[in-house]
């Protein structure tokens, strides 16, 4: 059992549609919310951006900003160059990774190269100290503080560093944030941190969905270790809570070698 600290991150239950592809890269948000999202700001993109992709079928009109060093038409081609020099592969195992790269680039010209996106090759840091960097501010200087935006924030650890620009931005009124989708790690050795983010967000935004991620262990105390939590403004409020996750027929394993991750909360 969970303690209380724990059991109050249970979230509000309203309905909810899957945005993006099954398994990994895939979220729960509230319905018809992206309707009224004027941005999407997309932090770690790699080789999956079915969500952005459904983001703008859902709104045609949505910006979208994206920032990810490991992404990119250039990435992807290093990437299938190299394959051509790895002497632990054989020859057919090199031209499969050869072409896998060279599909991810031409997959991601199609759609980030269109009207109304932008995409940056650099990491997303609290301050920019390399040209290899992007700095928080500098992303939120792009978006007008009276639109509403929308996160998805998947970097791997490094929401521990960024969140608390964002979440000063949300509360100095500099930043209109309509829902968040971000990707927790390490849950149990930063607890305390985890915690203080995750109820400083909910200053303004409530929880509506959470999801472990099975490709990690859970913590002792059975919460898990990496986890998708999904944040929205609620303008029509509701005090009833879900108790178990995860939601048959929305959520969907990040293994599918592995069972999904069942959470339990008490009233």
């Amino acid at each position: 059992m969970f303690n209380s600290e724990i059991n109050n991150l249970a979230p509000l239950e309203i309905e909810l549609v899957r945005v993006g592809g099954r398994g990994d890269g895939g979220y729960l948000l509230p319905e018809n919310i992206i309707s009224y999202c004027d941005h999407l700001v997309s932090f770690g993109i790699s080789t999956e951006w079915s969500f952005e992709q459904h983001v703008r079928r859902l709104n045609p009109d949505i910006k979208i900003y994206a920032v990810d060093r490991t992404s990119g038409v250039a990435a992807f081609l290093y990437s299938a160059l190299r394959c051509l020099t790895q002497k632990d592969m054989n020859a057919k195992e090199r031209l499969r990774d050869l072409l896998k790269y060279l599909v991810h680039s031409a997959r991601f010209a199609m759609f980030f190269w269109g009207k109304g996106i932008r995409f940056e090759r650099r990491w997303v840091a609290e301050e920019a100290k390399t040209k290899k960097d992007l700095s928080i501010s500098e992303i939120l200087s792009w978006i007008n503080p009276i639109e509403n935006v929308l996160f998805k924030i998947d970097i791997e650890g490094a929401e521990y560093e960024i969140l608390p620009s964002i979440i000063s931005s949300i509360n100095g009124q500099k930043l209109n944030v309509n829902c968040m989708v971000i990707e927790f790690h390490d849950t149990y050795e930063r607890r305390e941190e985890f915690l203080n983010l995750v109820n400083s967000l909910r200053h303004t935004l409530e929880i509506v969905h959470l999801h472990g991620n099975n490709c990690v262990d859970a913590a002792p105390d059975g919460f898990p270790q990496v986890i998708e939590i999904t944040f929205a403004r609620m303008e029509k409020q509701t005090t009833s809570k879900r108790t178990s996750l995860p939601l048959a027929g929305l959520d969907s394993v990040n293994d599918p070698a592995l069972p999904d991750f069942e959470i339990t909360f008490y009233n």
